[in-house]
């Protein structure tokens, strides 16, 4: 987007940032961004081809430039307006979110709440693994304010990046899921990479384990076996 005209030079472009950049700034508001990276358009000079992006300035040099869309004047336009739809959408989810739990808390039977819990897998032996789970077999709140639910089973693989987790749903059924943990490994070196390929085996160990508690869950979970 440094290719891009300045808004003066070029009133179609200074008409769409009169009335879109307030809006975005909002929108930077938010979702969380950090308020060093703004909202951008830009205009590639003798040409039809518009830009929205994000940039970062440090005096007053762009040091950071990422376009979100580049196109025509239209469809700079739709994309901004997306993104004021979507931020607006996801204000009216977390207002909703907050109403549903307000209205679980205040729906909560202490007969059947999360401090009256009892896991349907208790007293159930566990099953023999193999490698060391951080931290395994568990009792821990999954923070979920519409129904009561509880990790009951938890491993990090730290070594690929990788969390399983098992929460028990009361009432409802039991959620696995596997999960990366780090979006970027950030490999530099073909060492890192062959440390990786000599560590397989524990993954191949560590995934074995996984499949064992799984297998176990459903084998032992009633909600299972009542649906069927």
């Amino acid at each position: 987007m440094n290719d891009s005209t300045t808004h003066d030079s070029n009133p179609a472009l200074s008409s769409l940032a009169r009335e879109y950049a307030p809006r975005l700034q909002s929108v930077r508001a938010r979702i969380g961004a950090d308020p060093e990276y703004q909202f951008s358009f830009g205009h590639i000079e003798r040409s039809d081809v518009y830009s929205l992006g994000i940039i970062r300035d440090e005096d007053g040099q762009v040091v950071f430039d990422k376009d979100i869309t580049r196109g025509s004047l239209d469809t700079v336009l739709i994309a901004a307006q997306t993104l004021v739809n979507l931020a607006e959408a996801n204000r009216q989810a977390l207002s909703d979110l907050a109403e549903r739990r307000r209205d679980a808390m205040a729906a909560v039977d202490p007969t059947t709440g999360p401090d009256a819990w009892q896991s349907r897998f208790e007293h159930i032996p566990h099953p023999d693994l193999v490698s060391e789970h951080t931290p395994g077999w568990c009792d821990e709140d999954a923070g979920d304010p519409v129904v009561a639910s509880r990790f009951i089973f938890r491993s990090h693989n730290d070594e690929f990046g990788l969390d399983f987790d098992v929460i028990e749903n009361n009432p409802g059924t039991v959620s696995v899921g596997l999960l990366p943990t780090k979006w970027d490994w950030n490999v530099q070196t073909a060492e890192e990479l062959l440390t990786l390929s000599d560590h397989t085996g524990r993954l191949q160990q560590w995934l074995d384990d996984c499949a064992t508690v799984t297998a176990w869950i459903r084998q032992h979970d009633e909600s299972e076996h009542t649906h069927e």
